[in-house]
């Protein structure tokens, strides 16, 4: 095993078992079948191919592996100095209900908060708005944000985005929330 897909410290659900954590998938498909299930969830907008590889070349990542499948990952995406953008999370559709999201949301915090990061998200959803409060993030107005952080999501915007009001960063125009991670 590469220095780069070196085993973390396991991390234990609260129903009992065991996930295994690594820095990288074991196989790319692996992580390919994942991401073609985040594509289809009603959670997100579904990211392009081009998007995928743009994100993959940049993302810093966490698998998590229940009874030697992978059942989920978590990315972040550095922008700047210690911000870092937040996700995609993703627990596989065979894995839910067992308490894995929130496992790995834990984790995932802790882990990178360890390496001195500072957090925030995006997202149209309002039960993904309420899994991240739960988790420690707190909504924020665009304006109260960090400048890199600004320029990261005006950077994100395009024509797709606002006219499928999913990502537009102003209430007034669509039902999304800004999250910051709170301390």
């Amino acid at each position: 095993m590469s220095d780069s897909r070196k085993k973390l410290p396991p991390c234990h659900l609260k129903r009992g078992g065991v996930l295994q954590v690594e820095k990288e998938p074991r196989t790319p498909s692996e992580l390919e079948h994942l991401l073609s299930e985040f594509n289809a969830s009603p959670y997100v907008l579904g990211l392009s191919n081009t998007e995928v590889e743009q994100l993959k070349s940049r993302w810093k990542l966490l698998c998590f592996y229940f009874k030697d499948q992978l059942s989920g990952f978590v990315a972040i995406i550095p922008l700047s100095g210690r911000w870092v953008e937040f996700g995609p999370i993703c627990v596989a559709s065979n894995a839910r209900g067992k308490g894995i999201g929130h496992t790995i949301m834990s984790y995932a915090l802790e882990y990178w908060k360890k390496e001195g990061y500072s957090f925030y998200a995006v997202t149209c959803h309002p039960a993904v708005k309420k899994f991240l409060q739960e988790s420690g993030f707190v909504s924020k107005s665009v304006f109260s944000l960090p400048r890199v952080v600004l320029i990261s999501i005006l950077l994100k915007i395009s024509w797709k985005r606002i006219v499928g009001s999913v990502f537009f960063p102003y209430r007034s125009l669509t039902d999304h929330f800004l999250l910051e991670l709170d301390g």
